[in-house]
């Protein structure tokens, strides 16, 4: 596939006229796909793809692009001519960019992840080890991602590894159900058998009768999977992008402006080093392998895009041009698996949200639902299930002041969006207790 993508490279900079500069991006990838049903195989395919992102330049004005193509350099050229002609009349309509980011040099490099995932038919029985009663509903995505980023200029970067992703759901009937999630560049088949053995005990639980919640607050313990999702719609929302701290839509505006503080126990950061995600950006700079953002509660680092950099007349490092995180890690702490249950006491046992969105930016609150193995703690253990119930409450005061303890074990948690195409990333996570998490119906 990378020799395609040099041809590709190499066809543009003969394509282009003069006066003219590109960048251009590879996303593509080589999935098997299977998708599950009442623990039967429903649906087994392959998936792929190369999407090409073309950006054009003439004059400090800019133009972007893409198209799908097949893999076949000979068969792409047409469809490639015809993606230049339409960026190029549009750029006589376009006014300068003033931040335009382009990147310059002529580095090259590429980086291979080894292969190392079984076959398809040695991990589907794994999924089937569950108890009779008990439903395995979901998928599992594995093979190649590959991305590349190439430039008039002679910049060739590549990046290529095998990854996978499980996403499946245990249920017993209804919407009672327990969420497994699971993925990376190596299977381990003992790590799967511990979650899925997780799930079975909290989806018998699931059977019996379920209490409402009263409005009001709560000690809760929220797992990985559900801190995963806060900071996902936070660093969406720009949480850790300089560009949102300079426009004044941070949630952590407070952090960098206004002296407020997280717990000590806090230590977050931006680590490539854990293989999530390719070692450059969209842009194709290199990005430092680890960047710490949050240190000890204090503010450390923002995620800086090139064009940021431009804008505001700062140092950029590699970031994409949305400045969200991809690859985040939380440093453990010093809640032992055991002892979860007795740190709650009288509370809430949330293992997975749902429909987790901002609702209060300065205060970087968030509202959602709880959803599946959602449970009530009393006197220091696992009770019934509770109704799906609505949450409010404020990140900046729940890593903060209200953080009673992280967990010492961390789950791994892929990406598994799959809009478009199979994404790269995912994040390093414990699991948190904090207090008065609060309940608004």
């Amino acid at each position: 596939m990378q020799s395609w993508f040099n041809a590709v490279a190499d066809y543009l900079t003969e394509l282009i006229a003069t006066g003219e500069s590109f960048a251009c991006r590879i996303e593509a990838e080589d999935t098997e796909a299977v998708r599950l049903n009442a623990g039967r195989i429903r649906q087994a395919g392959s998936i792929a793809q190369r999407l090409l992102r073309l950006q054009l330049v003439r004059d400090g004005r800019q133009a972007t692009g893409s198209v799908q193509l097949g893999g076949v350099i000979a068969q792409d050229r047409y469809p490639l001519r015809l993606l230049h002609g339409e960026l190029a009349e549009r750029l006589d309509a376009l006014p300068p960019d003033p931040h335009l980011a382009m990147p310059a040099g002529t580095d090259r490099s590429e980086e291979r992840g080894e292969r190392r995932l079984p076959p398809i038919g040695e991990v589907l029985p794994a999924l089937a080890e569950v108890p009779p009663g008990v439903e395995v509903v979901g998928r599992y995505l594995a093979g190649r991602i590959a991305e590349g980023v190439a430039t008039s200029h002679g910049m060739r970067r590549w990046y290529e590894t095998h990854t996978f992703d499980i996403e499946v759901s245990l249920a017993v009937g209804g919407d009672r159900a327990v969420k497994v999630a699971l993925g990376g560049p190596q299977f381990d088949r003992e790590e799967l058998r511990r979650r899925l053995a997780r799930a079975v005990r909290q989806v018998e639980r699931l059977r019996g009768e379920r209490t409402r919640l009263e409005p009001g607050r709560y000690r809760a313990y929220i797992a990985p999977a559900g801190w995963k999702m806060v900071l996902g719609v936070l660093g969406n929302r720009g949480a850790f992008s300089h560009r949102a701290i300079e426009s004044g839509q941070c949630p952590f505006l407070a952090l960098h402006r206004e002296g407020r503080r997280l717990a000590p126990a806090l230590t977050l950061l931006e680590n490539h080093r854990l293989g999530w995600s390719a070692p450059f950006g969209a842009d194709g700079y290199r990005r430092p392998g680890e960047q710490i953002l949050i240190d000890q509660g204090h503010p450390r680092g923002l995620l800086v895009s090139a064009r940021s950099g431009a804008e505001y007349g700062v140092p950029h490092n590699g970031a994409d041009p949305g400045e969200a995180p991809l690859s985040l890690e939380i440093a453990a702490g010093g809640l032992a698996a055991e002892a979860l249950e007795s740190t709650v006491g009288d509370g809430l046992w949330l293992e997975n949200l749902h429909y987790v969105n901002l609702s209060d930016r300065r205060s970087a609150g968030v509202t959602g639902v709880t959803r599946f193995a959602a449970f009530r703690v009393r006197e220091g253990a696992l009770a019934e299930p509770i109704e799906v119930a609505r949450f409010d409450d404020s990140v900046l005061e729940l890593l903060g002041d209200r953080l009673v303890g992280l967990a010492t074990d961390r789950e791994r948690l892929p990406e598994t969006k799959s809009y478009g195409r199979r994404s790269l990333g995912g994040a390093l996570l414990p699991g948190a207790v904090v207090e008065g998490l609060r309940v608004v119906g």
